[in-house]
C-alpha cells in the first residue's frame, strides 16, 4: 500500500472524521529492513460532554475512529466509571473549571494515564500508531538475495 493512501494529518488536528483511513503503510527503509506503520483505534472513549451536543460530537468522534463509547447518566455513575477505569481516553469540552475537576479525578485513579480530549479538533488523539521494523540483516543480509541464492539464481 502506498503512503498516499493514508489520510491522517501528520502535523495537525484531524477535524473531519470522514477523512480518516486506518490503513497500513509500508515505509521506505534500507535494504534488508521492513518497516510497516499501522494505525489503530485507542479503545474506549468516556464521553463527559458537558452538554448533550458535546456528547453527541464526542460519540461521533469515537465512532469515526473505530473506538467504543461510554457515557455517564449521572454524577454517581460518572464517579463509578472514573473509579472503574474501564476506558482508554476521556473527552470533555467544558470550561476550565469543569476540566480542572475532571483532571483532578483522573489524577486520583490508579492504572494507566489516559488522555483528556478537550476539543473536537483533537480526534487524532483517538488513534494510536504501531510501527513494526523487521531487520533481516540479522539473518545474514537481504532476504530477497538469500531467497535467490537458495533458488540458485544468483550470478545468472
Amino acid at each position: 500500500m502506498q503512503a498516499t493512501a493514508l489520510r491522517i494529518h501528520a502535523f495537525g488536528p484531524l477535524t473531519d472524521p470522514n477523512n480518516l483511513s486506518l490503513d497500513e503503510i509500508t515505509l521506505p527503509g534500507p535494504t534488508g529492513e521492513s518497516n510497516v506503520l499501522r494505525y489503530h483505534p485507542r479503545g474506549t472513549l468516556l464521553c463527559l460532554g458537558p452538554t448533550d451536543a458535546d456528547v453527541r460530537r464526542q460519540i461521533e468522534m469515537a465512532e469515526a475512529t473505530g473506538n467504543r463509547v461510554r457515557t455517564a447518566e449521572s454524577k454517581q455513575a460518572l464517579e463509578q466509571l472514573l473509579a472503574a477505569g474501564d476506558f482508554d481516553a476521556v473527552a470533555c469540552f467544558g470550561p476550565p473549571e469543569v476540566l480542572s475537576a475532571v483532571r483532578q479525578s483522573l489524577s486520583q485513579r490508579t492504572g494507566a494515564i489516559v488522555p483528556l480530549i478537550t476539543s473536537p479538533c483533537e480526534t487524532f488523539r483517538l488513534i494510536i500508531e504501531r510501527h513494526v521494523c523487521i531487520d533481516t540483516t540479522a539473518a545474514g543480509g537481504n532476504a530477497s538475495l538469500l531467497a535467490e541464492a537458495e533458488a540458485g539464481r544468483i550470478g545468472e
